[in-house]
């Protein structure tokens, strides 16, 4: 058995999955299980209760199973931006220590070494969503190997995991400030390359097609929810090298105006080989000072700058704001 199947591994990584999605009922089918006189069809009465956010009925049903309410206030208690990934584990497996050894009398020391372990590798972590992706999920190639039954399904992976692999299409999802480049990511310009190259290796994972989503805000999870502002891997993008869709109020999708895909194409336009064309001219170089500082803004207040993209512009990370490219009348250096 895989470490990640045991029992008391899913057990503890489930209150973990929970803070990051409300709406996961597996998750809640197994903390719920430790609830004395909670079955399955309770178990999805408060699952749509939660879902639905529906307070009366969170109450009424935790004044008739107790072990419901103090369940609830414990998840509550993990909620929190301060709160550290190892922090976070250290108060579930005390949470889950006393029901771990009710539910497993004969051999509990064994399963509790497996949950230290557990800690072990999440002390390797600093974001939630990255150590559930890696535990969770499996590598595509693990999974399928050399059987084409799967090519026609959906395959979730880390960026990571699909290393060395390819599909026909490729979707990447979340690619917003905070996400892709990671908070972490964001403190100086050799970790922003690293993610830089980490979403290269994701986009030619695609054959055919590829499609990059960039919501415009987040809802729920560890991170909490808000407007967001697009990756600024994606604001750098040539605009002649792709087609831009909005989703409209009703689901439906609009391609952006001003934008001609045949044009920006010729050979897709009309079949003929385009005459050759001028070199394009190089690019100028990324200026990055030989050290680099934090400023002060008047909005957006202390931030730490982690590049100069031109000369008088830069690129500096504020807490709480996310990146922002400003010029530099508008900062005060430190």
């Amino acid at each position: 058995m895989k470490f990640s199947e045991a029992a008391h591994v899913k057990d503890a990584l489930a209150y973990l999955r929970l803070l990051q999605n409300p709406a996961d009922l597996p998750s809640w089918q197994r903390v719920l299980a430790f609830v004395k006189g909670v079955g399955q069809k309770t178990c999805a009465k408060i699952h749509a209760a939660v879902t639905a956010g529906d307070e009366t009925a969170i109450s009424g049903m935790g004044k008739r199973f107790p072990g419901l309410k103090t369940l609830l206030v414990f998840l509550d208690s993990l909620r929190g931006p301060d709160l550290s990934l190892s922090l976070l584990l250290t108060r579930v497996l005390e949470y889950y220590q006393p029901l771990l050894e009710e539910k497993y009398p004969d051999d509990y020391p064994r399963r509790r070494a497996g949950l230290e372990e557990l800690a072990s590798i999440a002390a390797g972590y600093r974001d939630l969503d990255i150590f559930l992706a890696d535990i969770c999920l499996e590598s595509p190639e693990e999974t399928h190997g050399k059987d084409k039954s799967w090519e026609n399904t959906l395959v979730l992976s880390t960026v990571h995991s699909a290393k060395g692999l390819e599909w026909s299409a490729v979707l990447i999802i979340d690619l917003v400030e905070g996400r892709f480049p990671s908070h972490h990511a964001m403190a100086g310009p050799e970790e922003m390359e690293e993610e830089r190259r980490l979403l290269y290796v994701a986009c030619t994972r695609a054959k055919d097609s590829l499609d990059l989503f960039v919501p415009l805000a987040l809802s729920g999870g560890y991170q909490g929810k808000g407007p967001t502002g697009p990756s600024p891997f994606i604001s750098e993008l040539p605009r002649n090298c792709f087609e831009e869709w909005r989703e409209n109020y009703t689901g439906g999708l609009t391609r952006t105006p001003g934008f001609d895909s045949d044009r920006a194409d010729p050979l897709r336009a009309t079949g003929a080989t385009p005459a050759p064309s001028p070199a394009p001219e190089p690019r100028p170089p990324r200026i990055a000072p030989k050290k680099l500082g934090h400023c002060r803004h008047k909005i957006f207040g202390r931030g730490k700058i982690i590049a100069v993209p031109s000369p008088g512009k830069f690129r500096i990370n504020f807490p709480g704001f996310g990146v922002k490219v400003i010029l530099a009348a508008y900062l005060e250096m430190e």
